[in-house]
């Protein structure tokens, strides 16, 4: 599964892509799952 690793988050420097990211999975999980 793809995630965002938190450490990798904090080199790279956090940016409000990663939260956007992060609901595009949860998004898309939810319609694979149907």
């Amino acid at each position: 599964s793809l995630r965002i690793d938190p450490q990798r988050a904090i080199s790279d420097g956090y940016d409000v892509r990663s939260d956007i990211w992060s609901l595009v999975i949860t998004i898309v999980n939810c319609f694979k799952a149907k």
